[in-house]
């Protein structure tokens, strides 16, 4: 469904920019991936329409990664420093027990078909919940409201917006 523009036109390199300094935009490392489909989703009540989530086009957890995603340019980059900035931002050291090294910093998304998966797709056990349940999205999981991966537990807003979009998928089936 496409979404006409509102009257308070942003372009997207302004809303990235701005929402960038808020720091809105950096992943799961800074517990607000929910905030752009949040917005996605208010600026479509505002214009009197809804989105329906396409399962498809989201990340195995219904996140939708920014095109400016520090992980993904650390990992096009031959940058240590910008590399090691990305390692700590994702706090992967925590997260999954791994040491700082400058090649495995790379990101291709959770659904590449690239041969090579960065760490934080090879690792994220919702990926591999939703791959062995042969879904596209969790949003098509029964068992979404009472699943306990760390993801969920870490940002319960996240949690709250992905159960959003479960329903509105759910309603749109109907």
């Amino acid at each position: 469904m496409k979404i006409e523009p509102s009257n308070h036109e942003v372009s997207r390199r302004e809303f990235l920019k701005h929402s960038s300094k808020l720091g809105l935009l950096c992943g799961f490392a800074c517990m607000c991936p929910h905030v752009v489909s949040k917005l996605q989703a208010e600026e479509a009540d505002a214009a009197g329409t809804s989105i329906v989530p396409d399962p498809k086009k989201l990340n195995y957890c219904g996140y939708v990664c920014p095109e400016n995603c520090p992980m993904k340019a650390a990992g096009e980059s031959t940058d240590i420093e910008q590399k090691r900035n990305a390692y700590n931002e994702w706090r992967i050291k925590e997260r999954y027990g791994l040491e700082f090294d400058p090649d495995q910093i790379l990101c291709n998304g959770c659904k590449t078909d690239k041969a090579q998966l960065g760490m934080t797709a090879s690792n994220c056990p919702v990926r591999k919940c939703v791959i062995e349940k042969e879904l596209d999205c969790c949003i098509q999981c029964d068992d979404l409201a009472t699943c306990d991966k760390a993801l969920w537990k870490e940002f319960p807003p996240f949690r709250e917006h992905v159960l959003e979009m479960q329903k509105q998928y759910r309603r749109s089936l109907s």
